[in-house]
């Protein structure tokens, strides 16, 4: 079965229409407090599920803004499930995590990771119009290959060894990976060059923009879904 690795709604399919407001709020809320810290200088803000206790408080202080954030939510949820059963159409069931976490910047960009279990999907939708997130899309080894390339035990039952095996390109040096990475909005669309490279600093390597500016394509607009299987290699884009 020939099951899809991800989805990308456009906002005018989704109708989803972010408040004004809402990024603005996030923004001064999570710079007022302790927030959790992702990768890339990225704060979280937990808007639904057990550790949204704080922003429910923010937000009941006006009735008016918090039917309109409420309503917004529910609507995500609504379109993410949708879609999920048009990505998964002979699932027996799709159950939606309670929790929902926004993202707050970008200042650098993530490393490459997946970070999700097995039947996992992750949903993204933009409350900006931003850059949109990378994801790799070169040659991927076997996964036989792929062992062989860290020297790994091919019967190993670590975390390691089943990330591998769901995406064996993990396997790769961050050089080649970093070369593969796309903007998700790209895809499909002859580009001449890669919006990425790798510079070594000291015996550090890390990767950083280059001169290459992105184009309207890799952004899209607030509203839109994205819908990730686990086996996506992908990564948050440096959006100053």
């Amino acid at each position: 079965m020939n099951l899809e690795l991800y989805r990308l709604i456009c906002a005018d399919e989704t109708g989803l229409h972010v408040p004004p407001t809402l990024a603005k709020l996030l923004r001064d809320f999570s710079s007022g407090r302790k927030a959790t810290q992702l990768q890339g200088k990225r704060e979280t803000v937990y808007i639904e599920g057990q550790l949204s206790k704080d922003w429910k408080n923010r937000i009941s202080n006006n009735a008016e803004q918090e039917e309109v954030y409420d309503y917004f939510i529910k609507a995500v949820g609504v379109v993410i499930l949708k879609e999920a059963w048009r990505m998964y159409p002979y699932a027996k069931a799709i159950a939606m995590s309670k929790d929902m976490v926004a993202i707050i910047g970008g200042k650098e960009m993530q490393a490459t990771h997946v970070d999700l279990k097995y039947n996992q999907v992750q949903a993204l939708v933009p409350l900006t119009h931003s850059l949109s997130t990378l994801i790799y899309c070169g040659p991927s080894p076997s996964v036989d290959e792929a062992f062989e390339n860290l020297e790994m035990n091919p019967i190993s039952n670590s975390m390691e060894a089943n990330l591998l095996r769901t995406t064996p390109a993990l396997s790769l040096s961050r050089e080649e990976i970093l070369r593969h990475m796309k903007h998700v909005t790209s895809v499909g669309l002859q580009s001449t060059e890669a919006p990425l490279k790798q510079r070594k600093t000291g015996h550090n390597l890390r990767s950083e923009t280059t001169k290459y500016l992105p184009s309207t394509a890799d952004y899209w607009k607030e509203g839109t879904l994205f819908l990730a299987a686990e086996s996506v290699m992908h990564a948050g884009p440096e959006d100053k």
